[in-house]
C-alpha cells in the first residue's frame, strides 16, 4: 500500500525551484536557459480517478508540471518528451512512461526505466508496473455523436437558450408530447412530435420543423435545432420567435441530473443481452456478452458512476461513466477513465471508446 503524507501548500514551489534551479514560478516558462522539447498539446490539466486516489497532472508552458493527489501529496518539476516517452523529473524521483495522446485522452504505460521509489509523492502517480491507464483532459467534451430520437421520452426535459446574452429563453418538452415555450415576456404551449429525424412543433395554426440532434457530455445535455425549411416562419403567433428565428441554428442546453443511489437499483439490458443488475450495498452483477455473470461494485460520484471488479489474482479493474437516468432505462457515456487489468474483465462493458450505451429496464 502506498503511504501518503499531506504536504504544506508552499512545498511544490520549493520542489519546482530545486528541479528548475532558476525560477520559482512553476506557472510560466523561464526565459533563462535552453528549453527542453515537449509536446505543446500536453499543456493543461489531466485527471485520473483510480481505485484509491484522484490524481491531477498540470502541465504549464513547455516544460513544467505540478502533480498532486487527493491524499494531499504534491510534487513539481520538469517535463520532457523523448520520442514516444514522457519523462517527469522531480527532486529524488524520475518517472518514465510510454504515452499515446488523443483528443481529450492521455494513455500512459510504465517504461522499463520507470522505477519509482517512495522518496517523493511523484512515486504515487499512476500507472505502476504492468498497468495501463488513461488520463482525461479536464473539461474535455465527449465525441461528437447524437442520441437516436424516436419518442417523447428520448428528448423530454427543459432546455435553455440565450439568443440575446442575459435574456434566457426556455423550451420544455414533456413526456406526454406537449411543449411550453417561455420567451421574453411570452409563454406559449402546443404539441410536438419526432418524425423522420426532425422535431415538429405545433401551436394553433403555426407549425415549425427543425432538424434535431441531442447529445450529452460532462457540461450537460445539448439540443441542437436547425431550420429545416428555407422560408422564415410567418409571425402568426409567438412560436415564430422560438430560436432559431433569425439564424439557422440554435443550441439549447440543460444541466445533468445527478441520480440518487436508489434510482439506479434495478435491472438493465442491451439488445445483445448484456445486463447490469444494481443491488443495494453497492453490489452489481454484470452479465457480459459471453454469458458470464461477474460480481462488481458500484458507487455514485455526482453524475459519474464508478464500477470496480477484483479478479482472482486480487487485482482491481475500474471504469468510470457519466450516468443519466432515463424514463425507460439508463444512459452511460464512456469517460475513458479507469484502470485496466491483465484479465480485462470490464474493458468490453458497453460503452467503450468514448461512446454511449442506452440500457433498457427489464
Amino acid at each position: 500500500m502506498q503511504r501518503f503524507t499531506r504536504r504544506p501548500w508552499w512545498l511544490f514551489l520549493a520542489l519546482a525551484a530545486a528541479a528548475g534551479g532558476e525560477d520559482l514560478d512553476v506557472f510560466a516558462d523561464s526565459p533563462a536557459g535552453p528549453t527542453v522539447a515537449a509536446a505543446p498539446r500536453l499543456e493543461g490539466e489531466w485527471v485520473y480517478r483510480g481505485p484509491e486516489l484522484t490524481e491531477s497532472l498540470q502541465v504549464f508552458g513547455s516544460r513544467r508540471f505540478v502533480y498532486h493527489h487527493s491524499a494531499g501529496g504534491v510534487a513539481a518539476g520538469t517535463l520532457s518528451v523523448e520520442g514516444a516517452l514522457l519523462r517527469l523529473a522531480a527532486p529524488l524521483v524520475t518517472r518514465v512512461f510510454a504515452y499515446e495522446l488523443s483528443p481529450g485522452a492521455l494513455r500512459l504505460i510504465p517504461d522499463a526505466d520507470d522505477r519509482p521509489v517512495e522518496l517523493s509523492d511523484l512515486a504515487a502517480m499512476s500507472p505502476h508496473g504492468s498497468q495501463v491507464v488513461t488520463w482525461r483532459r479536464r473539461g474535455a467534451v465527449a465525441a461528437d455523436w447524437s442520441l437516436p430520437l424516436a419518442q417523447p421520452g428520448d428528448v423530454a426535459g427543459t432546455y435553455r437558450v440565450e439568443p440575446v446574452p442575459g435574456q434566457p429563453e426556455e423550451l420544455s418538452l414533456n413526456l406526454d408530447g406537449t411543449f411550453l415555450y417561455r420567451g421574453r415576456g411570452t409563454e406559449l404551449g402546443g404539441r410536438y412530435r419526432l418524425a423522420e429525424g426532425g422535431l415538429e412543433l405545433t401551436s394553433g395554426p403555426l407549425t415549425r420543423r427543425f432538424e434535431v440532434a441531442l447529445s450529452v457530455a460532462a457540461d450537460g445535455w445539448r439540443l441542437r435545432l436547425a431550420v429545416a425549411d428555407e422560408a422564415p416562419p410567418r409571425p402568426i403567433n409567438d412560436l415564430a420567435d422560438l430560436p432559431p428565428a433569425f439564424g439557422r441554428v440554435a443550441l439549447y442546453r440543460r444541466p445533468l441530473a445527478p441520480p440518487a443511489g436508489d434510482e439506479l437499483l434495478g435491472r438493465y439490458q442491451l439488445a445483445d443481452g448484456q445486463r447490469l443488475i444494481f443491488a443495494t450495498g453497492g453490489e452489481l452483477r454484470y452479465g457480459n456478452a459471453a454469458g458470464a455473470v461477474l460480481p462488481c461494485r458500484w458507487e455514485l460520484d455526482g453524475v459519474f458512476l464508478d464500477l470496480r471488479i477484483t479478479d482472482d489474482r486480487g487485482a482491481t479493474e475500474s471504469r468510470r461513466f457519466l450516468v443519466q437516468r432515463l424514463p425507460d432505462g439508463l444512459l452511460l457515456v464512456d469517460t475513458g477513465e479507469g484502470s485496466g487489468g491483465a484479465q480485462r474483465l470490464l474493458a468490453d462493458l458497453p460503452p467503450v471508446g468514448g461512446a454511449y450505451a442506452r440500457y433498457s429496464t427489464f
